[in-house]
């Protein structure tokens, strides 16, 4: 001891620990205690430990709680032998009590204890746990020191502790208590198989899953690789991480030391929302450590299946591989002391198909064109495009062309379009699909639309909602179009955060060919009438089937058509009949429909489209749809051998519309057919033909007087000479205001009040 002189405050201690004993109470466990086992003795310490599930196996040094004497190894082996099926046994080692583990650390003095914790770096006894039966087996931990011990967690269903005593021991109160005990989880799960830590996660394990630590304790120096990886080269990964934990030594400083853990990821697409349209992103990799942590989607561990209502959404809150595979490094460094906490980590993987047909468009999400004469079109399978992905609408157009062909054939193998708030509509006659919104809620809607790009003009074909179906179980639906540049466009609006592709798709198949027989319909122009004919033979149906064709009819400018066939009104049913069609409006929608009769007597007509029609569609709206007023389409449906005979004229109407809101009588219109209120061609008027639905231009009243050609030149002289007279009223009006300085007095003609009433000089107009 120094002088006191020198003695400074708290410059010397001692601890002690005392404990009487005696020989009536000696420290063995109490005969037919089954909750405590220490082990089978089979040489100086040496023991053997069986069957910890239900009771606590306590591993004990050489003369605990006394000291342990120097130069000696003791081997602990635990083992679980039963384990039921689908399960796997783990052991588990720990020691709350902190005065329970004492083993020198070699940097302690006499009879002093330095060490206020458990230690890595250990110079003289050291206590180590395998992660085995023998000492050959991975070292899970080594310590010593003073301190608790944290839970230390097996892979295997036996560990071997061993207790190494070194040969020279300074004064040291040395002892050691563990408890060991098992557990059972099912089978598999995140383990460490022998001295590799590496996990290939493929399809074989599922579309979808967690990965996360392994659930035991992971040596020091040791890295876990995890490589997710999709079946084909069109294949993603998309990944959200639910937790991420790793414990900071150096919370005072805001330098990264990642010497807790590290973790990497590597092969990420860039943050970019063009890596969804497939467009080139640069490759990326990401580093994080104690103070960084990954992008966090936390609610998603609210549910059961990590798919939170509110979708986790890339890039803010989740990751994206730019290639087929995507790899997780997690490195689990040395550390000086036993760390309570290893770094922790869980995140929900989805392996996604990103595979779509043809080639895509550019600066577009998901439309496609397609080239090749036959194979197949299907909706996206990437799930970030639908809501659980983050996205309530989506909209992809499949364009399919080709120019050596004049049609192509569609058959559909899967639609699965189910909406309460859509109905399927199918048309009597030509079994036209349409579609028919019944409601405008906020709920989800689906729906497919089949336009053909024809001449020019986009007609809406046919359109599928609402519907269920597989052709696994039933016929595929088909159908055909009249042009070879066909575009189906998938639409899904209000989608909630639970629905993705599975709720919403469609698979189809689809073949190019030629189709000459349409163009050989004859077409015949007299003056202003046209006449089409397309002769239909039984050997034409018995090769072809039944089929289709179209034609558009044009009229010179400002003026407009009507169409006449020979058949009857087929609003309602066609079934035996040809059927033929007419399109016109801005929105390509069908105004007439006629059961064709080349042997009816009875003349169909198709007014013009202006007078009060109303063109509501039943498709639903697309604004991406050109306006039609200059043309009519013309469509048939060929069922039945027989000559299509279609007639159609020019016709102008009789009214011209003003920006003052009022209208005027066109003055050009010379010959009127009063039963569809519109003005023919003079040249068609007592030509021998009946262009008037009634035959009004043939009447016997009109056409026996004179002919229409002088009647037509001297209404013009007449107009012409009034015109004349008209001029030079004015012009003397003005001389004579200019002279006398009196205002100009203009009379006042009607041109159609000349004979007395408007009714009367219609009349004789009309008659002559």
């Amino acid at each position: 001891m120094p002088r006191k002189t020198s003695w400074r405050s708290q410059s010397f201690g001692v601890f002690l620990t005392y404990r009487f004993i005696t020989r009536k109470i000696p420290f063995v466990v109490p005969k037919g205690d089954t909750r405590v086992n220490v082990g089978i003795t089979n040489s100086f310490c040496n023991s053997e430990y069986r069957d910890c599930v239900n009771r606590v196996c306590v591993i004990r040094s050489p003369n605990f709680p006394g000291t342990f004497l120097p130069n000696f190894t003791c081997q602990y082996l635990i083992k679980q032998e039963l384990v039921p099926r689908g399960f796997h046994a783990q052991i588990l080692l720990k020691q709350k009590n902190e005065y329970k583990i004492s083993i020198d650390n070699g940097q302690s003095g006499p009879g002093a204890i330095r060490s206020v914790s458990l230690t890595t770096e250990c110079s003289r006894d050291v206590v180590r746990i395998f992660n085995g039966p023998t000492p050959d087996a991975v070292l899970l931990t080594e310590f010593c020191g003073t301190g608790p011990l944290p839970v230390v967690m097996s892979s295997q269903s036996n560990v071997l502790v061993q207790l190494v005593s070194a040969p020279y021991q300074q004064l040291h109160d040395s002892r050691l208590e563990i408890e060991a005990e098992v557990r059972f989880v099912k089978d598999p799960f995140w383990r460490i198989s022998g001295k590799s830590c590496e996990f290939l996660i493929d399809e074989s394990h599922g579309m979808v899953g967690t990965i996360e630590n392994p659930g035991h304790t992971v040596p020091p120096h040791t890295t876990c690789t995890y490589t997710l990886k999709g079946k084909n080269p069109s294949d993603r990964v998309w990944l959200y991480f639910i937790s991420y934990m790793v414990e900071d030594n150096h919370p005072w400083s805001i330098k990264e030391f990642c010497d807790t853990g590290r973790m990497e990821i590597l092969g990420l697409a860039a943050p970019d929302y063009q890596v969804l349209l497939e467009n080139e992103s640069s490759l990326e990799n990401r580093t994080y450590c104690e103070k960084s942590s990954p992008r966090l989607c936390a609610r998603a561990g609210e549910t059961s299946d990590l798919t939170p209502f509110r979708p986790c959404r890339f890039p803010r809150e989740a990751y994206f591989s730019k290639g087929s595979e995507l790899v997780l490094r997690f490195h689990y460094p040395r550390l000086s002391h036993i760390s309570t906490l290893q770094p922790i980590f869980k995140a929900r993987y989805e392996i996604v198909d990103t595979s779509q047909p043809g080639e895509a468009a550019s600066l577009s999400l998901c439309d496609r064109f397609v080239y090749s004469r036959t194979g197949a079109i299907f909706s996206p399978r990437n799930v970030l495009y639908f809501g659980r992905g983050g996205r309530s609408e989506i909209s992809c157009r499949y364009n399919l062309q080709r120019k050596d062909s004049s049609r192509v054939k569609i058959a559909f193998r899967t639609l699965q379009l189910l909406s309460s708030v859509c109905k399927n509509v199918i048309d009597k006659a030509s079994h036209q699909r349409t579609c028919e919104i019944t409601q405008v809620h906020r709920e989800p809607i689906s729906f497919i639309q089949i336009i053909e790009n024809w001449q020019g003009v986009e007609i809406v074909t046919a359109c599928f909602c609402n519907i269920s179906f597989i052709s696994s179980v039933r016929r595929p639906i088909e159908l055909t179009s009249l042009s070879n540049n066909v575009s189906l466009i998938f639409t899904v609006k209000r989608m909630t955060s639970l629905q993705d592709y599975r709720h919403f798709n469609f698979e189809a198949n689809y073949e190019f060919f030629s189709f000459p027989i349409c163009d050989k319909a004859i077409v015949e122009k007299t003056g202003s009438s046209w006449q089409l004919t397309l002769p239909v033979y039984e050997a034409m149906l018995h090769e072809y089937g039944q089929f289709r064709c179209r034609w558009s009819l044009r009229g010179v400018a400002s003026k407009h058509l009507y169409v006449t066939f020979h058949g009857t009104n087929g609003t309602d049913n066609c079934a035996a009949n040809n059927i033929a069609k007419v399109y016109s409006g801005g929105n390509i929608a069908t105004f007439a429909v006629v059961c064709l009769n080349d042997n009816a007597t009875k003349l169909e007509v198709v007014v013009p489209f202006w007078y009060g029609m109303e063109m509501s569609s039943l498709y639903p709206p697309n604004h991406r749809l050109p306006s039609l007023s200059d043309h009519i389409i013309l469509e048939t449906l060929i069922k039945v051998a027989q000559t299509v005979r279609v007639y159609w004229d020019e016709i102008t109407n009789p009214l011209l519309k003003k920006n003052v809101g009022h209208s005027l009588r066109n003055i050009n219109c010379l010959v009127r057919c009063p039963e569809i209120n519109a003005c023919i061609s003079p040249d068609l008027w007592c030509d021998g033909k009946k262009h008037c639905p009634s035959g009004y231009d043939e009447a016997t009243v009109h056409c026996q007087r004179f002919p229409v050609l002088y009647v037509t030149a001297g209404v013009g002289a007449t107009l012409f000479l009034l015109m004349m007279v008209i001029g030079t009223i004015i012009v003397n009006q003005r001389k004579r205001s200019r002279r006398g300085k009196q205002p100009i007095q203009v009379p006042t003609v009607d041109l159609f009040e000349m004979n007395g009433n408007r009714e009367a000089s219609e009349g004789s107009f009309l008659k002559y």
